[in-house]
């Protein structure tokens, strides 16, 4: 999903790098506010702090408990809490009309702590028991896992009676599969039944930034004995990673994707308040080929479609959406698209 076209403006473009081609949408409910996604949902965050899930081909809408119903939400805020308060959400499953039996889960404030909604709440409910701060967190084999600053991964097992229990159960990265300079951002992502722990490297001056390389390490949850391996072959799938639940995509013969790639946009929340770049942030996005280490600019792709909207906003960059298909009394609607 590319930024606004111009300012003002209702109509997303979304752009599907299999298809290589895009399609308009009129998306109202994301104009002015920021958007994550997962499951082919976009969570949107109003100015006036209330959210909702919204799903952009049928216009459906969800919504959710304000912000200010998070505990102690004022001790986490930030100066602008609609834009950067919220860190990334994950759906267990993709909601639908016939049925509520999901549940979703946040980062959120200033020091990334865990809180969860299922549909009947009026209140976010902490994760008390999850007291690192993390950095990214997915739904897999029926339970949620996050990932900490220091690399250590916490199993979450909301429970039907909405209670939670949360266990630390894999320590900190070694430093010699996964260096310092990599830990700047963690991402999980569960590919083909194995479990990806990705660090990227990035690097920051006053006139660029940028993301520079990227670290793939697997760990065996099956066991309880810290079991990490490199990662240097991806085989015939991408990773996709940004301000959305990160994936992973079998890539087919006839596809336009690119195996053993980690497609990223860029999520740095911090870059939203440096004045430095006029134009909008949004340039940190990229194919990295995970064989021989080099990076392919993204924009390339776009370059016919520039014309229609920019690749740059203030805190809008593009984002990711997966495919989804919504069932809506017995019908599906169109899937959204990559």
């Amino acid at each position: 999903m590319l930024p606004p076209k111009e300012k003002g403006s209702d109509v997303r473009s979304f752009f599907s790098l299999s298809k290589g081609m895009s399609r308009q949408i009129n998306l109202p409910d994301a104009e002015r506010n920021k958007c994550f996604s997962s499951k082919g949902w976009l969570m949107v965050i109003y100015k006036d702090w209330s959210m909702y899930l919204l799903h952009p081909f049928s216009s459906l809408r969800i919504e959710l408990p304000h912000i200010k119903t998070f505990h102690n939400w004022k001790a986490l805020s930030t100066r602008y809490v609609a834009v950067s308060f919220i860190h990334k959400f994950v759906l267990s499953t993709s909601p639908s009309l016939e049925s509520e039996d999901y549940t979703l889960v946040v980062i959120y404030g200033s020091n990334g702590k865990l809180a969860y909604f299922r549909p009947g709440f009026k209140t976010w409910i902490a994760i008390d028991s999850c007291q690192h701060t993390y950095s990214d967190v997915i739904y897999c084999r029926g339970m949620f896992y996050a990932i900490d600053v220091g690399g250590g991964i916490t199993v979450i097992d909301i429970r039907s009676d909405n209670t939670a229990a949360a266990k630390r159960v894999v320590a900190d990265l070694p430093l010699e599969l996964v260096p310092r300079e990599f830990w700047m951002k963690f991402y999980l992502v569960e590919s083909a039944g194995k479990f990806l722990v990705v660090g990227r490297k990035f690097h920051y001056r006053i006139t660029d930034y940028g993301t520079t390389a990227f670290r793939v390490v697997e760990v065996d949850l099956s066991r309880n004995q810290n079991e990490w391996s490199p990662v240097k072959n991806l085989g015939n799938r991408a990773l996709f990673v940004g301000d959305n639940s990160s994936l992973s995509v079998q890539v087919f013969d006839n596809s336009n994707f690119k195996p053993k790639r980690i497609y990223f946009t860029e999520d740095w929340r911090e870059l939203y308040f440096y004045r430095h770049y006029t134009e909008g942030v949004g340039r940190d996005m990229g194919i990295y080929n995970l064989h021989d280490r080099s990076i392919e600019r993204i924009e390339t792709c776009f370059m016919y479609n520039r014309y229609k909207c920019s690749l740059y906003h203030a805190f809008k960059p593009p984002m990711w959406v997966e495919e989804s298909f919504l069932i809506v009394i017995g019908q599906l609607l169109p899937p959204t698209i990559n």
